[in-house]
């Protein structure tokens, strides 16, 4: 299911209403806007959720921001902008892609020699798969390597579909700085170098095999500065036509040229600084050192064990533009004494962030527990008002069967009285009509008591 959007802000919601009230009352006289644009106010008004696709084009709105104040009265500019939801929902906008293209960023890093090594291309193509379409950002930080595999790897980026972006960090080299440029948008770190020069390498032959090698490495040089020249003039920063550029590239490669992050931004061969919202990927980049130094072997075991992230980082790339091992080691010792004094106040923040914690865990326990017993409470007067409606249904049965027994002891007294009435000690003459036994039996019973009384 494809994800949508309700956070837009509340000021969002009612400049679309307010553009579309103003539509509704004037009939929209200047004939504003598009269907899609009135469609848009109606889901901003009432808050429907919005696509990310709906969340592009109204950043993409951003465009009309210097129509914002045209009154409404006097043309379209300010409704259509109130409709896409104005300052508040295109600046929403505009935060919420560049948060979506943040999270589906893919990191690929290249910190170390170009090198055919029988991985290196694979594992970019199977990265570039897998990313879908997503922005892929190359962070690179390498000294160059082999040409052939380097193109190979620019190849692949540069036919990947989706948007690409490389960041140079330190010092993008020979061979890396073609990769580097083969990403749709080469952006730089302040302190970095771009370094070009002619092609070089390790041969032996005859001078058959000279002559060959030699031919190579010129149609080597041609193809980077064409590349180089290329990039310039798709800048708009050259300085004269394709021939005059050309030249000047081909002697900065023929010097080995190494230029600044401001220079190389100056030239046309990268776009633009690495902004301070992307520091993260420069932290990254330097954290991978280690582990990349080591998937290549380039490193001794020992500098790997004695690696720290950006003081090793930082030594090699003095070491790289002359300083001495000694020079290295006392910048890296400055580094370490400003550290130092910056522990003692990191660790008491670190200290009252965790007493936090602990007052934070302790007052959840606390709620947790009054919840508990809350709900311990709740269940025991289920348990009793349950109790007291038996007890009800007891008691009337039990009245039920009193009534029963009344009724059945009445019954029967009435038919102890009926059948004879001697029994309550009353003394009533029985007629004859009214005896109890037959004829025959009352003969007898009559001639035994004359007897029993002597007549």
């Amino acid at each position: 299911m494809a994800k949508t959007f309700t956070n837009y802000p509340k000021a969002a919601v009612e400049n679309a209403k307010r553009a579309l009230k103003f539509r509704e009352e004037t009939d929209n006289k200047n004939s504003c806007g598009t269907p899609v644009g009135w469609a848009r106010a109606n889901q901003l008004a009432n808050r429907e959720p919005i696509s990310l696709d709906t969340v592009k084009r109204m950043a993409q709105f951003n465009r009309h921001r210097q129509n914002k104040d045209v009154p409404y009265e006097e043309g379209c500019g300010g409704i259509m902008w109130d409709a896409w939801g104005g300052t508040e929902g295109v600046d929403w906008a505009i935060r919420t892609v560049q948060q979506e293209e943040k999270q589906n960023m893919i990191n690929y890093d290249i910190l170390n020699d170009v090198m055919d090594m029988g991985y290196e291309v694979e594992r970019l193509n199977s990265v570039l798969q897998s990313a879908n379409g997503d922005k892929v950002v190359i962070n690179i930080a390498s000294d160059g390597g082999e040409v052939f595999t380097g193109l190979k790897i620019a190849g692949l980026i540069g036919s990947y579909e989706g948007e690409t972006q490389a960041n140079i960090y330190g010092l993008a080299a020979s061979i890396a700085t073609v990769i580097a440029l083969a990403a749709d948008e080469v952006k730089i770190n302040r302190f970095a170098f771009f370094m070009i020069h002619n092609a070089w390498g390790f041969f032996q032959g005859n001078k058959e095999e000279v002559t060959k090698q030699k031919k190579v490495l010129k149609q080597i040089d041609n193809l980077l500065a064409d590349l180089y020249t290329t990039k310039i003039i798709r800048s708009g920063k050259a300085k004269g036509d394709r021939e005059e550029v050309l030249s000047k590239i081909k002697n900065m490669m023929a010097n080995e040229t190494f230029l600044t992050a401001s220079e190389a931004i100056d030239m046309g061969l990268v776009d633009g600084y690495i902004q301070e919202e992307e520091n993260e990927l420069q932290q990254q980049a330097i954290s991978n050192v280690r582990k990349k130094a080591q998937f290549y072997n380039k490193l001794p075991k020992e500098l790997l064990n004695e690696m720290d992230d950006k003081k090793t980082l930082f030594a090699r790339i003095l070491q790289v533009f002359g300083l001495s091992k000694s020079d290295a080691s006392e910048a890296l010792n400055a580094l370490s004494e400003g550290e130092k004094l910056e522990e003692e106040p990191q660790a008491k923040a670190m200290e009252r962030s965790e007493d936090k914690e602990d007052d934070k865990k302790k007052e959840d326990d606390k709620m947790k527990a009054m919840e508990e017993e809350i709900k311990s409470l709740k269940e025991a007067l289920k348990a009793m008002e349950e109790e007291k409606k038996a007890m009800e249904e007891d008691y009337k049965a039990m009245e039920e069967e009193k009534k029963e027994i009344k009724e059945a002891k009445n019954e029967l007294e009435e038919s102890i009285s009926n059948s004879a009435p001697y029994a309550k000690g009353q003394e009533k003459t029985v007629k004859k009509s009214e005896s109890i036994f037959s004829p025959e039996v009352e003969e007898s019973l009559n001639k035994w008591l004359n007897q029993a009384i002597g007549k």
